[in-house]
Formats: C-alpha cells, structure tokens, sequence
C-alpha cells in the first residue's frame, strides 16, 4: 500500500465521519464513487441510492448512475 492509498483511505474515513454528522447527497454521492473505484458496486449502489433521494442537481446525477449500474442487474 502506497503512501497516497493511505491518504486516500484517512480522506475516505472522513468523508464517512462527516456524512454520519450531517448525512448529505455530495457525501454519499463522492463515497459511492470511492466504493465504485474499489469494485463495490453494491456499496456504491447504496450510497447511490442515499445520495438520490435528494432534490439537487447530484441527486439527480446519483439517480442516473444508480439505473445505470442497476440496469444490468434487473433488465426487466
């Protein structure tokens, strides 16, 4: 493990922390795209979801990923 995954996981954390004290769509929404990055689509898939049930403009982006990985999965 390089220095820079190091930091990348303590910022990963601290993204975690925040969104637990003040739980927002960007903090979900960035998360869901550090889990996709690691190949935990269902990880990424929830917080996805999460960051969806907002109004905002990355909600709405959240919502588009969130089909586009569902897709697949259930075609149906």
């Amino acid at each position: 493990m390089t220095s820079a995954d190091h930091g990348d996981l303590a910022a990963e954390r601290a993204l975690e922390q925040s969104a637990k004290l003040l739980p927002t769509a960007p903090a979900f929404y960035y998360l869901a795209q550090l889990a996709k990055e690691r190949g935990d689509l269902p990880r990424a898939m929830t917080l996805l979801r999460e960051a969806a049930g907002s109004g905002s403009e990355i909600g709405r982006q959240a919502a588009v990923e969130y089909v586009t990985l569902d897709l697949p999965r259930n075609p149906g």
